[in-house]
Order: C-alpha cells, then structure tokens, then sequence
C-alpha cells in the first residue's frame, strides 16, 4: 500500500518481489474524522473474499507491511 495524504493506493505479490496494482489513488477522505463528523474506527489489514459463496479454499498472509514511505 502506499499513501498520499487522504489517497491510498493499493499492491499484492505473490513472491515478495513483483508487486501488481490492485486499486489507484483511492480517496478515503470521507473516513476521516472530520469528514465523517466523529470516530469512524477505521483499520486497515489483509483479507480475502469468496464473494458470499461457499469455498473450501484458505488464504495464508505470511507477511503485511505498513508504513510511511
């Protein structure tokens, strides 16, 4: 992931060494505290999805980074 004041972009590899876009310059300005008018408790982390559809699939995060850059 990578930040720009209120605009997150957003990354995923496989290998740890190519990396691919996932999403680009996403405004989460309206989750700000400001915007939103109080504490939207907000987090940012790692998930997977089978879209509401049963899966016998499992998803492993070996590692997340965040940070500032």
């Amino acid at each position: 992931m990578a930040a720009l004041e209120q605009q997150l972009s957003f990354y995923y590899s496989t290998d740890g060494s190519q990396y691919h876009l996932v999403a680009e310059q996403v405004d989460t300005s309206s989750l700000s505290t400001e915007v939103a008018g109080g504490f939207v408790g907000c987090c940012i982390g790692m998930f997977s999805t089978s879209n509401g559809e049963p899966s016998d699939q499992a998803a492993d995060f070996d590692w997340f980074e965040y940070g500032s850059y």
